[in-house]
C-alpha cells in the first residue's frame, strides 16, 4: 500500500488542539469530493496543462453540463494551476488532484497548520519543486523553455501522484469527512444524524458533508430541509445556475425515502444520536431547541466560510456578510452551543478558545 503524505493527518492535528485547549471544542473541517469522482490510477498523460482555469474569474472554459470534460481535462494534464481564493481551501485543488493532476500552487508552502487539514500539503509542495519549468503567464500556465519537456522524470511525477491520489482516497473523501467528524463528536457508532441548514443556498463544506453523512447511514441521515441539488432528480437543465455551476457537488445522491416529518417533536424524544448544523453562521434555526435536549458535544456546528473568523468580532470589525447572518445567537455564543468545525483555522481562533471557559455557555 502506498503511504500517503506524511505530515500529521487531522485526527492527530485533533488531538494536539486536544491538549492546548480542551477536548471537544473546536477542530479543523475541509472540503471535500465524491469518492466515485477520485481516479483510480494515474491516468495517461497527453498534456502540459489544464485549461480549466478563471481567467481574471471572469470566464471558464467549461460551462454548464461539462463536468466530464472539465475533469477529462485535469486528468489528461500534468500539472493545473490552482491558488488561494477567498480562504486557503479551495474546490479547484480538490478538483485537480482528484483527477490525477499535480496542482501547481503559488504559496502552497504557507497553508496555515491548522487551514486544509486534510489535504497533501507535503505532495502540493514536492509537486511545485516538480514544476521546474512551469511559471505563470496571467492565468496561464506555461513552460519557462520552450525546448526541455514539463516533467524531468516521469517515473518520479507517476509515484508522486499515486501518493496524491491514495491520499485523498484515505482522507479527503465525502465519507472519509464525515468518518473524520463522528470520530472527532466521540459518535463512531451513531446510527442516526439530524442534519440542519437551510435548503436554500448551496455551501461546499455543508453539501458534500451531508454527502458523506448519507452515504454512510442512508435514511438515518435526515436533511430537515431537503438539500434538493444534491439528488439525482435534481433537473440537469437548473444544475447550470448553481454555484460553480453545481460540478463535484451536485445530483449525486439517490432519491430514497426519508422521514423529514415532525422534527421538532423528534428532537424532545432524542430520536437522533447526533446533531450537524452544516452550515452554523447561515443556518441555526432550533438551536434553543436542540440545546435543552442535547449536550453541547452532541451537536456539531460547521462553519465552512472563506475568511479566518474570530469568535469575539465586534459588528464595526467583521466582514459585513460575516456573523450577522447567524440568528438568535450573539457570534461569542454561538460557538460554545457545540463542537466548533472552522474551515479556515488559524491559531488565532485557537488562542481565542483557549482564553474562554469551554462550560460558560453550557445549557
Amino acid at each position: 500500500m502506498i503511504d500517503p503524505d506524511p505530515l500529521p493527518d487531522a485526527d492527530a492535528l485533533c488531538r494536539e488542539i486536544d491538549q492546548t485547549i480542551g477536548p471537544r471544542r473546536v477542530y479543523p473541517i475541509s472540503f471535500s469530493v465524491p469518492d466515485h469522482l477520485v481516479r483510480s490510477a494515474v491516468p495517461e498523460k497527453t498534456q502540459d496543462f489544464a485549461g480549466g482555469t478563471s481567467r481574471g474569474r471572469r470566464a471558464y472554459k467549461f460551462g454548464s453540463g461539462q463536468q466530464q470534460a472539465y475533469y477529462d481535462d485535469y486528468a489528461a494534464s500534468h500539472f493545473g494551476l490552482t491558488y488561494r481564493k477567498g480562504g486557503w481551501d479551495c474546490m479547484r485543488h480538490l478538483e485537480t488532484m482528484a483527477n490525477g493532476c499535480l496542482p501547481y500552487f503559488p504559496g502552497g508552502a504557507d497553508i496555515p497548520r491548522y487551514t486544509m487539514a486534510h489535504y497533501p500539503k507535503r505532495i502540493i509542495v514536492e509537486a511545485m519543486a516538480q514544476a521546474g519549468n512551469v511559471g505563470v503567464e496571467g492565468y496561464e500556465l506555461v513552460r519557462r523553455d520552450a525546448a526541455r519537456p514539463v516533467v524531468a522524470y516521469e517515473s518520479a511525477y507517476t509515484a508522486l501522484v499515486d501518493r496524491m491520489l491514495a491520499h485523498i482516497r484515505q482522507h479527503t473523501t465525502t465519507i472519509a469527512m464525515a468518518d473524520y467528524l463522528l470520530r472527532q463528536m466521540g459518535k463512531p457508532n451513531a446510527k442516526r444524524v439530524l442534519f440542519l441548514a437551510s435548503g436554500k443556498k448551496t455551501d461546499y463544506v455543508c453539501d458534500l458533508l451531508f454527502h458523506g453523512l448519507r452515504q454512510r447511514f442512508g435514511a438515518g441521515c435526515v436533511d430537515a430541509n431537503k438539500l434538493a441539488w444534491m439528488y439525482q432528480s435534481y433537473p440537469p437543465q437548473q444544475r447550470g445556475s448553481l454555484y460553480g455551476k453545481g460540478f463535484t457537488y451536485a445530483g449525486h445522491l439517490e432519491e430514497i425515502e426519508v422521514d423529514r416529518g415532525d422534527i421538532r417533536r423528534r428532537i424532545t424524544q432524542r430520536a437522533f444520536d447526533l446533531v450537524v448544523y452544516g452550515s452554523a453562521t447561515r443556518y441555526n434555526d432550533l438551536l434553543p431547541l436542540v440545546r435543552e435536549h442535547y449536550a453541547r458535544d452532541e451537536v456539531a456546528l460547521v462553519d465552512g466560510e472563506d475568511y479566518l473568523r474570530q469568535t469575539g468580532t465586534t459588528k464595526a470589525t467583521r466582514p459585513k456578510m460575516g456573523w450577522s447572518v447567524a440568528r438568535k445567537y450573539r457570534p461569542i455564543d454561538l460557538a460554545y452551543q457545540g463542537v466548533y468545525f472552522k474551515r479556515e483555522l488559524d491559531d488565532a481562533l485557537l488562542i481565542d478558545f483557549a482564553a474562554r471557559d469551554p462550560e460558560r455557555h453550557d445549557g
